[in-house]
């Protein structure tokens, strides 16, 4: 047992024992059910984590998994805790000699995927989060990591979702002008839906800012059109009943909660970090292209196999994305 799988760790233990020893294959396998029993996933992450046989890597991934897990369960106090508990020991692992603080920073060589989930877990939504997040931003363009632009819109992503919670309208406004600003002349793909999606939520904040529409009328008459299709479905699928042709009087019609607001940005966020696509206004799974199918199979390969399949759960669990109670 690695110092990844010490009890300490472990906010929720297993009420009892299992018939037999837990493999990753097991894993994988009730991941791939269409209604997994998530206490049962829960309990075989317990097992494999504190496994004698896998690597750290593998280790480190599970505890990505036995996090999400409790998201999709409801218990996010669980995920919180662990979570927390999981940070220090990375933290303390990469720097024995910090000062004792309660909650440690984000350790420097964890994956993008669990350094967000843990700033998501370990934090309050509040300016002290913001500050993690732009941390974390200044890090990520220091180094030659892969998906660099989808991992920066990401993280806007996440400062927007404070500013939402806390109702700092006008703080986020100028944060959408001024993206909106760097992204006039862009000619990336990327950069281009990025910008039809500003837009779009620039429109929303200021029906939340004005009390007039005249004003929103006559600022946007000329840049809704920059909003792609891909954009408008995403409103699509949280809000159905609008048409799908819908018109910028459409929009300035629709009365639009920050819960509805999280749940787009959300739905953005798990199509930049998954193979999510919105094809005929549904939200897909893509699979990604598996290697040549291996004969015996790794514990690399199962625990990336499962990993994928837990992210397909995605789907029914777009409003726990960001780990906050609405």
């Amino acid at each position: 047992m690695t110092y990844l799988g010490k009890d300490s760790l472990f906010l929720k233990l297993p009420t009892s024992e299992i018939p037999k020893e837990p493999t990753l294959l097991d894993l994988y396998t009730q991941l791939q059910t269409s209604n997994p029993n998530y206490d049962t996933l829960i309990n075989l992450t317990y097992y494999l984590i504190k496994s004698p046989n896998l690597q750290p890597s593998q280790i480190i991934k599970l505890w990505l998994i036995r996090l999400t897990l409790h998201i999709f369960n409801n218990q996010l106090n669980y995920a919180q805790r662990e979570a927390i508990n999981l940070n220090n020991v990375l933290y303390l692992q990469e720097f024995p000699n910090a000062t004792t603080m309660t909650i440690y920073p984000l350790a420097k060589k964890v994956d993008f995927n669990l350094s967000i989930l843990l700033l998501r877990l370990k934090s309050r939504p509040d300016l002290t989060l913001v500050n993690d997040l732009y941390k974390l931003n200044y890090q990520l363009r220091l180094t030659n990591v892969v998906e660099l632009q989808r991992k920066l819109i990401n993280l806007s992503f996440n400062v927007m979702v404070v500013l939402l919670i806390s109702k700092q309208y006008i703080t986020l406004q100028s944060m959408l002008t001024n993206i909106s600003c760097q992204l006039e002349n862009t000619i990336y793909e990327t950069y281009i839906e990025y910008k039809s999606q500003v837009i779009l939520l620039s429109i929303i904040i200021d029906l939340k800012l004005y009390s007039t529409t005249d004003i929103i009328e006559s600022k946007y008459s000329d840049t809704f059109s920059q909003i792609t299709q891909s954009t408008k479905s995403t409103l699509l699928q949280v809000i159905p009943t609008l048409d799908i042709n819908f018109t910028l009087s459409d929009l300035i019609k629709l009365d639009i909660s920050n819960s509805v607001l999280i749940s787009i940005l959300a739905i953005w966020d798990i199509c930049n970090t998954y193979p999510f696509k919105l094809i005929d206004n549904s939200l897909t799974y893509q699979s990604p292209e598996k290697e040549e199918e291996q004969e015996d199979l790794s514990s690399d390969w199962l625990v990336d196999l499962a990993y994928d399949e837990l992210n397909k759960h995605w789907k029914e669990n777009i409003n726990k994305l960001y780990a906050i109670e609405l």
